[in-house]
C-alpha cells in the first residue's frame, strides 16, 4: 500500500509528461513535480490532482477518497512498523501510569481499567493515527478476524495444567491448605457462575491481547519471531509496573526487589507461549483465551488456597512464582525451535 512521504519519492512526475494538450484535472497544479505518495516500483503514478491542501496523482487520490472520509493526508502512514509499535506502547504506558498515579479514582478497579488501555491504544493508532483500521485488511493483520480454533484447546489446557499443578504441589508439601468454596450453592449454580466469570475474564484479557499479541507483535515480526515474542512479553511486564509499584492493588506482598524480577521473567517467558498461539493460528483469540483462563484460575485458586504465609504465593505458587517460571522454561525449550522456523510474512 502506498505511504505518505513528502520528499525523496520515487515517482517520476514532471509537467512535461502531461503534454500541453493533455486534459487538466480539476484542481491540478502546473507546478507539481512529484506526487506526494511513495509508490512501489511497479506501480504507475498517473496525472496529479489536489485534494484540499495536499497533491496526489489521480490513482492515489481515488484510493484515499475510498479509504478515508476526510480525503486528507494520512500523516502517520510513512511510519515503519517498529515505530508504530513504539508509539502504541508509549500511549498505553502513559495511560496506565495516569491510572496508577490516581488510585483514588478507580481504587480496586484500577487493574481492570488498566487492561482497557491496550485496546484503547490500538483504536487510537488504527482509527486516528495510521488509519489502518479504516480497512478490513488492517484488522485482519492483527488477527482479529480469524478464530484460530485449533489453538483454543492448548489455550485452555496449558494454563489450567500449570496453575492447578502448582496448587496441588503446594498442598502436597504443606505450604498451603485447600478449603472448599464458601456457602452452600448447588453445583449447577457454581458452574454457571464460573462460566460467566470465564467469559468476563477472557473479555478483559482480549482487551490486553489485541494490543500485545495483536498489534504490537505484528509490528515487531521483522525482529524475528523469537525476539519479537520475547520483547512483547517483556514490554507487557514493564507496562504492569506502575500498578505494582505505585498502588497496593497488584502484587503488594513480598520484597519488591524479588517480586518485580520474577514477574518480568514470567511475562517474558509467557510471551513465547502467547506469541506462539498467535503466530501458529493467525488469530489473537487463542492468546486472549489463554490469558483469560490463566487469570481466572489464579483468581479462583487464591480464594481456595490458604498459604502458610503471603510470600509463599508470591515467591513459589503464585502467577509469577517459581513453579510457574519453571513450567514456562520447559515450555520455552519446546517452543523456541518452532518459532525459529516461523516464516515472517512479507507484510
Amino acid at each position: 500500500m502506498a505511504v505518505l512521504f513528502g520528499d525523496g519519492v520515487n515517482a517520476d512526475h514532471d509537467e512535461g509528461r502531461l503534454g500541453e494538450g493533455a486534459p487538466q484535472p480539476q484542481g491540478f497544479s502546473p507546478h507539481l513535480s512529484k506526487c506526494t505518495i511513495l509508490h512501489a516500483e511497479d506501480e504507475a503514478c498517473l496525472l496529479p490532482v489536489r485534494l484540499k491542501t495536499i497533491e496526489y496523482c489521480v490513482s492515489c487520490a481515488e484510493r484515499l477518497v475510498r479509504l478515508t472520509p476526510e480525503r486528507e493526508a494520512l500523516l502517520f502512514r510513512s511510519l515503519s512498523d517498529p515505530a508504530k509499535a513504539v508509539i502504541f506502547y508509549v500511549i498505553a504506558f502513559v495511560m496506565v501510569f495516569l491510572i496508577a498515579a490516581n488510585p483514588q479514582i478507580f481504587r480496586q478497579g484500577s487493574g481492570a481499567v488498566s487492561m482497557m488501555t491496550s485496546i484503547s491504544s490500538v483504536l487510537i493508532m488504527m482509527l486516528i493515527l495510521t488509519r489502518e483500521g479504516w480497512s478490513v485488511e488492517g484488522w485482519r493483520r492483527i488477527g482479529l478476524l480469524t478464530a484460530g480454533l485449533r489453538g483454543w484447546w492448548p489455550a485452555v489446557l496449558f494454563p489450567a495444567a500449570v496453575l492447578i499443578g502448582s496448587a496441588a504441589l503446594l498442598v502436597a508439601t504443606g505450604l498451603a491448605t485447600f478449603h472448599g468454596p464458601a456457602g452452600e450453592a448447588s453445583a449447577l449454580h457454581m458452574t454457571g457462575n464460573l462460566f460467566f466469570a470465564l467469559l468476563v475474564s477472557i473479555g478483559f484479557a482480549f482487551c490486553e491481547e489485541i494490543g500485545w499479541r495483536g498489534y504490537m507483535l505484528s509490528k515487531l515480526l521483522g525482529l524475528g519471531a523469537v525476539t519479537a515474542t520475547l520483547v512483547v512479553g517483556l514490554m507487557q511486564g514493564l507496562w504492569h509496573l506502575p500498578l505494582m509499584l505505585m498502588t497496593s492493588y497488584y502484587h503488594a506482598s513480598g520484597n519488591v526487589l524479588i517480586v518485580v524480577p520474577m514477574f518480568l521473567l514470567t511475562l517474558t517467558l509467557a510471551g513465547l507461549f502467547f506469541g506462539y498461539l498467535r503466530l501458529s493460528t493467525g488469530s489473537v483469540w487463542p492468546p486472549a483465551i489463554a490469558h483469560g483462563v490463566f487469570n481466572l484460575i489464579w483468581g479462583v485458586g487464591s480464594e481456595l488456597l490458604t498459604p502458610d504465609r503471603a510470600e509463599t504465593m508470591e515467591y513459589i505458587g503464585g502467577e509469577s512464582g517459581l513453579l510457574v517460571i519453571l513450567s514456562l522454561i520447559v515450555t520455552a525449550a519446546i517452543l523456541v525451535p518452532r518459532l525459529r522456523s516461523f516464516q515472517v510474512p512479507a507484510n
